[in-house]
């Protein structure tokens, strides 16, 4: 009876010190994306083995916003200049696919109107600039496994990320 209860508890004991490992591993993504213009995004995202599941919605970093031109027509003071602001450059996705990790590499442009806008001079038309978002490469990390890459994308992108995890373990 007594060795019958001394598995039960250190099957416990067991069981609660992967649990509580497990808790505590860390995962972090580096990332860092040069653009043949010279700008660079960087971002460092530590995430959590419940941060993501299959259901979640994909969580996005983008780059810097600019301001463009557009024009409303018809108000009750003719037409009316102002400005819209948008994305414009290298941005990411993260979500999960099953066991994986999926990083997916996304450009965003924005399609102006301005030049339009400044040519209107008697004729008037309700004129925005229109953004656009481009997936340019969908990189798969598989979860627990370490992974430094740097990839010369088709548009002329240097991506380079680190995905790694730490586990703390309550025992040191």
């Amino acid at each position: 009876m007594a060795n019958r209860e001394m598995k039960k508890y250190s099957f416990l004991l067991f069981y609660f010190f992967t649990l509580n490992t497990a808790a505590l591993a860390e995962e972090k993504l580096f990332i860092e994306i040069k653009t043949t213009d010279g700008l660079y995004l960087h971002s460092e995202q530590r995430l959590t083995w419940n941060s993501f599941n299959i259901t979640s919605d994909p969580s996005y970093v983008k780059s810097a916003q600019s301001e463009y031109l557009a024009i409303k027509c018809g108000g009750p003071w003719g037409a009316v200049k102002y400005r819209l602001t948008f994305v414009d450059g290298p941005g990411f996705k993260l979500h999960m696919r099953g066991n994986q990790l999926i990083l997916q590499i996304i450009e965003y442009n924005v399609i102006s109107s301005e030049q339009a806008i400044n040519a209107m001079s008697i004729h008037c038309i309700d004129t925005e600039p229109k953004q656009t978002i481009k997936s340019i490469a969908e990189i798969m990390i598989n979860q627990s496994n370490y992974k430094e890459e740097t990839l010369e994308l088709k548009n002329g992108y240097e991506v380079t990320y680190q995905y790694s995890i730490s586990e703390e373990s309550i025992l040191n």
